[in-house]
């Protein structure tokens, strides 16, 4: 439930915040004065023409946006210099800055121009070099998996699938939003992917559901997408575990921002391993299933008045309940409702499979409904969840456990 260091990248820092914002949101025919120095954080600072930048031995330069909205950067250093040094060092921050894919294909000119002041592109030599971007981004497995793996459910990503990739193009290619609120890195991964020799694909967006499945919303979605997923994830899942998180994933066929058709397939995950994602549902009934007699989880439930959910974590690994506090903010803002009906606590199994829920929160009528809310929608997909029919909760006021955790708001 911790945010990852995937989807905050970018975001680690007021300064890694500023020079992703700066790319994402880049003008079109505008120039910005930039400054570049590898052996800073973040390395490179692009303001608007006119504001100060870094002082130092680094490049000071003018940046402008071109038509296509590629970059390219002006400085007096020679172009065959800058590109590679600025190609090297966006290779080795890609991970932590995300937004650096913007720079793919980036030019460089030559001109004696005072940095910050506007270019007019007619009037310079734009040097360009694609080899240097090409490992920049990759559409493989890896960038595939590390997507997955960065991205908690509750957050989307932009999609892009085919049920015809070829020998060498990948069936499947997703990438978080908070990497790429313009699409500039999936746009990038889809034309290499095509060159590859991928066929024609649908796009859209996906998120991960509280069950752990992954729903793919389309308008160009079909059923034979998901025979090529699966296959692909077959074959490549022991090598990059994270593309586990496609089993057993839906695609959703709208029209006009309507659904209109469900694809699933099971017939074609059976067999297939998949890890159960933390904060899902699929995590809470493997936490309910392995845990013994006498065994403690603290709990955090919502559902009265939307979508129900249960999120357990056992005390075995969290005494004090610190980084189950941690996780709280998270899960209220994945569940609005949850500010109003959300209830935290201790949640014990005692002999006979009985399992009680101790808390401060609230009534045991309210608990009740949550939890019939929660058993309603999800028992027959997570069948071990039936072991909480019939559970209370104790106030805590009556003695059961005083230390149950209260609600984070």
């Amino acid at each position: 439930m911790a945010d990852t260091l995937g989807l905050g990248a970018g975001r680690q820092s007021r300064a890694h915040l500023q020079l992703s914002r700066a790319l994402w949101f880049r003008q079109r025919g505008k120039s910005y004065r930039f400054y570049f120095d590898p052996g800073l954080d973040p390395g490179l600072t692009i303001e608007t023409s006119g504001q100060a930048d870094g002082t130092g031995s680094g490049l000071t330069g003018t940046m402008f946006v071109a038509d296509d909205d590629g970059v390219v950067f002006c400085t007096a250093s020679p172009p065959a210099e800058v590109l590679p040094a600025l190609a090297k060092w966006a290779k080795q921050k890609l991970d932590l800055i995300p937004a650096l894919a913007i720079l793919a294909d980036a030019g460089a000119a030559q001109t004696a121009c005072e940095p910050g002041s506007a270019i007019d592109p007619g009037t310079v030599t734009v040097l360009y070099d694609s080899t240097l971007w090409d490992d920049l981004l990759v559409p493989d497995e890896a960038t595939v998996a590390a997507a997955l793996a960065a991205t908690p459910p509750g957050e989307r990503m932009w999609f892009w699938m085919t049920a015809d990739p070829g020998d060498y193009a990948l069936p499947l290619i997703v990438q978080p939003l908070a990497w790429d609120p313009n699409h500039d890195r999936t746009a990038w991964l889809i034309d290499r992917n095509i060159e590859l020799g991928a066929g024609d694909g649908a796009t859209g967006t996906c998120a991960i559901a509280d069950d752990g499945s992954i729903q793919f919303l389309g308008d160009e979605l079909h059923p034979s997408m998901l025979t090529a997923v699966a296959g692909w994830v077959q074959a490549y899942q022991d090598d990059f575990p994270a593309l586990s998180r496609l089993v057993h994933c839906r695609l959703l066929l709208t029209g006009d921002g309507v659904v209109e058709e469900v694809f699933t397939a099971p017939e074609l995950w059976r067999g297939v391993p998949a890890e159960p994602l933390p904060g899902t549902l699929a995590t809470t009934a493997a936490v309910l299933g392995t845990l013994a007699e006498g065994g403690e989880c603290w709990f955090w439930i919502t559902g009265g008045s939307g979508a129900p959910f249960l999120h357990l974590a056992a005390t075995a690994a969290d005494l004090e309940g610190e980084m189950f506090r941690a996780q709280l903010p998270l899960l209220y803002a994945r569940f609005p409702q949850s500010f109003a009906d959300a209830i935290t606590g201790i949640m014990t199994k005692r002999a006979g499979d009985r399992f009680v829920f101790v808390s401060a929160d609230s009534t045991p009528a309210a608990f009740t409904a949550r939890l019939q809310a929660l058993l309603g929608a999800y028992a027959g997909r997570f069948p071990v969840l039936q072991a909480l029919a019939g559970s209370v909760l104790v106030p805590s006021s009556s003695g059961a456990r005083q230390d149950a955790v209260p609600a984070a708001t």
